[in-house]
Order: C-alpha cells, then sequence, then structure tokens
C-alpha cells in the first residue's frame, strides 16, 4: 500500500466531480499571486505606505503582506471545515 503524505488529504477548494484543490496548493497559489501584485501592480507610493504602516523595508513588506495573505484560509486545515461542517 502506498501512504500518502498528510497535507494531500487536507482540501481547500471543491471542483465538479468531488476533485479538489489541496489546502497547501492553494495557499502557496494566493501568496504568489499577492506577491505578484506587489511587484507589478501597486505604485511605490502605496508600497511605501504599507511598508511605513508596518514599520518595515519596502522589499520585507511585500514578502510579509504576501505570506499573511496566504494565510487567509489556513481556518480550512480545522477538522470542521474538512468535514464539510
Amino acid at each position: 500500500m502506498v501512504e500518502q503524505a498528510t497535507h494531500r488529504f487536507l482540501w481547500a477548494k471543491l471542483g465538479e466531480n468531488e476533485h479538489y484543490h489541496p489546502l497547501i496548493c492553494h495557499l502557496i497559489d494566493v501568496a504568489q499571486v499577492a506577491q505578484e501584485l506587489w511587484n507589478k501592480v501597486l505604485t511605490d507610493g502605496i508600497r511605501d505606505h504599507f511598508a511605513a504602516l508596518l514599520a518595515v523595508r519596502r522589499d520585507e513588506c511585500g514578502t510579509l503582506l504576501s505570506f499573511w495573505i496566504g494565510l487567509h484560509d489556513l481556518g480550512k486545515a480545522s477538522p470542521a471545515f474538512q468535514r464539510g461542517g
């Protein structure tokens, strides 16, 4: 019997025919999109504003915000969510 990694059992999105998107992949996807928005969409002024609010350098701020944004669905790892209830 082949054992699967336990992170594969945590799902984030269900699609047609019960196909699911693993939670870890969803969190990484969202963090990557946030980082791309930081790098390519937001203006320097907005990036500087966020960095000042968080009292970090601008380059650190993008990474920090992307990390936090990536964690937005961490609660989906809870037993209640994973059971569908």
